[in-house]
Order: structure tokens, then sequence, then C-alpha cells
């Protein structure tokens, strides 16, 4: 469980908004914090200065805390005290997203649908006296070309005292038309020290491998990673020190998860990221305790095995034979190994 953490980006300065990381609901309260510092001065100059555009896109990496800055900054507009205490009504009930004039829509499995576009429709064509009412849409990348069309009017001229924050991990996904006739905000990834201090008890490697992502962090401490992280060492181990690959067990549960099997090749593909950095005497390593000893495997070819991890990864989100898929990598590393040591395959 986390909870009462400070969720922060990495940046200098201050921002008098302070969002607390939880998993069923988002907190906000009025502190000087570092974190976000950039795009939430941004959005509060806006708010000041009465300039808020008709839409705007929070760009950034997935899992960096775009939504919940988001409804922050909506907190703040509703504020009774327009300062995101906490503590109001307002803010209570957008951190419980039952505010009348906020609509919050998150993609319905795999895409956001022509029905949830018929209900934001809806709800900007309410008369309201009450004032600025606002549409976050999470993951607005996975709108559907049908949706996109339906909204595509009221994106670009919403009626009066409406607004947009389209939220998305994949901007360049959102129809051009739209993109250009909106404001973007960009969120960057958080520091190590940020995510240290939301998971306290994260392993550097877990901290190095999310790359600035809570989510990302998060999933990897609820997950079970150490068998894969070993197994991912050990094969790494046998291409450094050019042992035969071919008494590798591909029988084990592990490979019988398509899940499993994709993390795998994540973590290898960070392992030769390794080797390929301190090839290079660059930092920082993800993995700090893998690669320290010299390998006999040039850079060049650590290079052409990183390619073929990519290659093998983009062939499983094609849904080739996981099984299959492994067995070619396995051969794949044995011809390099047999071109590091001269003979065909590196077989003794």
């Amino acid at each position: 469980m986390v909870g009462d953490r400070c969720f922060s980006s990495a940046g200098s300065g201050s921002c008098p908004i302070v969002i607390y990381l939880e998993r069923e609901r988002l907190a906000v309260i009025k502190l000087q914090i570092v974190g976000h510092q950039g795009p939430l001065k941004k959005l509060i100059e806006l708010q000041d200065r009465d300039r808020i555009p008709p839409t705007l896109i929070f760009a950034g990496p997935e899992g960096v805390g775009k939504k919940r800055a988001a409804l922050a900054w909506v907190q703040r507009m509703f504020c009774s005290e327009v300062s995101a205490c906490g503590e109001c009504g307002h803010c209570q009930r957008v951190a419980q997203q039952q505010h009348e004039r906020l609509l919050l829509v998150s993609p319905s499995g795999t895409q956001i649908k022509v029905e949830q576009a018929q209900q934001i429709l809806s709800f900007i064509r309410l008369r309201t006296e009450q004032g600025l009412r606002f549409v976050v849409i999470d993951e607005a990348h996975l709108m559907n070309s049908q949706t996109s069309n339906a909204l595509l009017k009221s994106l670009e001229e919403p009626p009066e005292g409406v607004h947009f924050i389209l939220v998305s991990s994949l901007a360049s996904g959102l129809l051009a038309t739209i993109r250009s006739r909106s404001q973007t905000v960009q969120f960057g990834g958080l520091s190590d020290q940020d995510l240290k201090a939301i998971v306290p008890h994260a392993e550097d490697w877990k901290i190095r491998s999310a790359q600035g992502s809570v989510a990302r962090l998060l999933k990897l401490e609820d997950d079970d990673f150490t068998e894969l992280r070993e197994e991912a060492q050990r094969w790494i181990k046998n291409l450094a020190e050019q042992k035969n690959l071919m008494q590798l067990n591909l029988e084990k549960p592990i490979w019988d998860d398509k899940e499993s099997i994709f993390k795998f090749v994540r973590v290898m593909q960070q392992l030769v990221r390794d080797h390929l950095y301190r090839d290079h005497s660059l930092e920082p390593l993800i993995h700090g305790d893998a690669g320290q000893d010299k390998d006999a495997i040039s850079s060049r070819r650590w290079d052409e095995i990183f390619q073929k991890l990519i290659v093998l990864e983009r062939d499983l989100l094609a849904h080739r034979d996981r099984k299959l898929a492994m067995e070619d990598l396995v051969i794949h590393f044995q011809s390099e190994l047999g071109s590091v040591n001269g003979s065909p395959h590196g077989l003794a």
C-alpha cells in the first residue's frame, strides 16, 4: 500500500499544490513542495490570468501523474479558497470524481468508444449558470476514429465555459486537427529520488527500471520479478562468458505465460543496455550488480543482440508462437557466440 507520499516530478522550485499518491483517491492540500513545478506553474498562471484554453493536452510518459495533476488543477479551479484546500465540498467532490461540473472519461477496455462521446456531448450541452465545467479524458489517444470525429467540433470550439483536458501518454496518437487547436502542457518523468520517496522500500534496480514512472514501479513491486531477473541474468552471463546456450531450460513455467515472457525480454533489454553503457563508461546502469566483469563480446555484438530483442518483442506483440520465438532467440544468440568463437554454432 502506498499512501501519504508526496507525488512529484523532477525539477527545481516549488508549487502550491501537493498531490498525494494513494491507490483509491486523490488528496490535494495547500503546501510548498518540489515537483511538477513547470507544468503546474504554467497551469496556475493560466487560471490566475483568466486565459484557460478551450482544450489542453496533458502529455508525458505513462504513470507520472498527469491525470492526478489535471484533477488537482480542477480542484484549485473549483475550490472555495481558490487554493485546492482538499477540505471544502468542491475539493472533496472532485477527489471523489462526483463533482457536478466535472466529467472524467476513461477508456472502456482498449478504446474510448463513441457511446462515451455521446455522454460527453450530453454533459457539455447542459445549460448551467454555476461556472466553468471540465471534461477530463484519460488516455485520450485511445479515442477511436468515430469518437474523435464525434467530438472534433466540440474540442475545437467548446460551448462557453466548457474546457477539455486530454491526458495522454501518446499525444501523437491524437488527430492532427485536435493537436493543432489545443495547447500542450508537457509532463516529465519523476526523478529516482522522487520515486524512492513514494515507494521507500523499492530496490534500487526497480527504481531505475521504472524510468520515472510510478505506475511502472508499483507494477514492479506488485509482481514477482525476482525469478525473471535471475533467469535473464543467467542468459546474459552465458552470453558474456561464451557458454553454450542450448543448455538453457525453455520448459520452465515462466515460458507458459505471455506477460512473463514480455517482462523477461524487457529485463534482457535492460541488461544488454547496461553492457553497452558499461563499455562506453556511461551512467547510470539499471542493474548495477550485473555485467561488472569484462566480457568477450564486443559492443557491436551487444548492439546486435539488443536489436534482436527489440525484434523479438515486436514478434510477440504480433502474437507469434512464444516457444518458437524463444527457441529462435537461443539459436540466434548461439550463432552470435559461434561468430565470436570461430565455429558455426559455438558448440563444443
